[in-house]
């Protein structure tokens, strides 16, 4: 299996989303394109107060200013 990261910025926090080229969810099937897994050095849940269905910002793919702007 190959694991694919994209650098992202969730609200102004520095995070990678990740996505498996296999991925599957808890019955087998391919994952659901409509959600995202992106990991970060913070927890985002926390750290935003994120909660299912709550709205947040992901950019992608910005260059060397862009990235070096996030937290």
């Amino acid at each position: 299996m190959t694991v694919k990261l994209q650098p992202c910025l969730v609200d102004g926090h520095k995070g990678n989303i990740m996505r498996a080229d296999k991925a599957r969810d808890d019955t087998g099937l391919r994952s659901r394109k409509s959600h995202l897994e992106v990991m970060g050095r913070v927890i985002f849940r926390e750290t935003l107060r994120i909660q299912d269905g709550t709205q947040i910002t992901i950019e992608v793919e910005g260059d060397d200013a862009w990235w070096d702007s996030g937290r």
